[in-house]
């Protein structure tokens, strides 16, 4: 398994290249970060490595802290994540049923779009923090990989992930459908009671 990982400058030129594998387990070098959290503004993605030779549950890639690996299954990571948030985990049930998506549901609330690339929301999974993506396209090498492209108008950062764009595409669809159902329902209630409701973007 191999999880490669690009930066690019503010001219869009490639800066500087990671690549992640559990080939070598003795050239593993990445900090081993016991209580380390997710981060919604920051966070781009995490990749479950514990079937990995190396120490470690979940690589975690952010765009304000170097990538690092943390003793915590991403289900944790995710679950504390929700904990944190205004609106919990019975909400996003609620949604997901409705929608018929029982498996690997996305979490949807306001901005944020975290959504399970593989795996189940109650197991380990690779997330993709989808809030934070600003195009994703294949592999033109090889099609069962893709490029997801993260920027936040000051640092751009590639993730060559091995899953095809095709499969990405529906997992993303899925949490625009989720978000669509939800902007349904605050209108109704904005309606009622005479407020404004931000219609999510695509």
């Amino acid at each position: 398994m191999e999880l490669k990982l690009n930066y690019y400058d503010e001219f869009q030129q490639l800066s500087s290249k990671q690549i992640f594998t559990d080939r070598n387990p003795q050239n593993w070098n990445l900090p081993l970060i016991k209580n380390a959290k997710i981060c919604g503004d920051t966070t781009v993605y995490l990749h479950d490595i514990s079937a990995w030779n190396i120490p470690g549950e979940t690589l975690i890639i952010d765009t304000e802290r170097p990538p690092h690996t943390t003793d915590q299954s991403t289900r944790k990571l995710i679950r504390d994540f929700l904990r944190s948030q205004p609106c919990r985990d019975i909400f996003i049930r609620m949604m997901t049923d409705h929608l018929n998506i029982t498996q690997a549901r996305p979490i949807v609330f306001g901005t944020f779009r975290v959504v399970p690339l593989n795996g189940t929301t109650r197991g380990s999974a690779d997330w993709v923090f989808a809030h934070r993506l600003r195009d994703l396209y294949a592999d033109p090498e090889d099609s069962r990989f893709s490029f997801l492209n993260f920027d936040d108008g000051k640092k751009s950062l590639q993730v060559h992930v091995p899953f095809t764009e095709s499969m990405i595409c529906s997992k993303l669809t899925k949490a625009q459908h989720i978000s669509e159902l939800t902007y349904d329902l605050m209108q109704g209630f904005a309606d009622i009671f005479g407020m404004t409701v931000l219609k999510p973007k695509k």
